[in-house]
Order: structure tokens, then sequence, then C-alpha cells
């Protein structure tokens, strides 16, 4: 889930999708013998959006994993409802220092993994 079409389209958008599709491709499809299937879905940088997608994906079809965000407000949004649910989700590039804080931490319980440093890190 990202930004196809709004101020971080460049950072994220198509390309982040194109990415994470040569990846998957690089491992033949398949993570721990389990198919991997890549969806789409722009959030328009809005929280209500992504969530409400976030929700539809995982309640109705069946996802267990979602990457990218390129927005903190989505990627909270989003956190909240994997941590309901038991789903993971992923939050690339830089993201908000208050994603990793304590607080947020006992808030995701283990289904939010940050696969970058956070923001001041990269600034400084």
């Amino acid at each position: 889930m990202t930004d196809l079409s709004g101020a971080f389209a460049d950072l994220a958008g198509s390309g982040s999708v194109e990415a994470i599709r040569m990846a998957a491709e690089e491992h033949e499809m398949r993570i721990l013998n389990r198919k991997i299937e890549i969806i789409s879905a722009d959030h328009q940088n809005k929280a209500d959006i992504g969530a409400a997608i976030a929700r539809r994906w995982f309640d109705t079809e069946g996802v267990d994993v979602i990457a990218d965000f390129s927005n903190s407000s989505v990627g909270f949004a989003v956190q909240e409802l994997a941590k309901e649910r038991g789903k993971i989700i992923l939050w690339p590039r830089a993201r908000p220092i208050s994603a990793g804080s304590r607080a947020c931490r006992r808030r995701a319980s283990g289904s939010t993994t940050a696969i970058r440093t956070d923001t001041r890190s990269r600034a400084n």
C-alpha cells in the first residue's frame, strides 16, 4: 500500500511496487514455501483510506502482510488494524521516531517491523 498519486509518489509509488514484485520474483514468488501474491493500492496519503484498504485486505481478501505506506499517519492506522488481527506490517524507508518508541512498541505488539532507521538518524 503506497502513495501512487500524491506527494510521495516519486519516493515510493509505482517504483516501490515494482521493486517488491522484483524481489518476490527473485524468490520464485515463494517465502518459506508459501506463495506470494503482490497487490497494491493507493492510500492517497489519507489514514482513513489506508485503514479501509487494510481492513478489506485483512478481513476479506486474506492478506497477511502489508508493506510500504510512505506516510506515517497511514502507517499508524494500518498498524492498529494489524495488531488487532494478528497481521504483519513492514515500515520501509525512514519512519517517524514515534513508530519505534516504547509506547508504540507496546501498541504494535510484535506486528510491526521497521526495515530502516528513523528519520532523526537519517537527517543527522
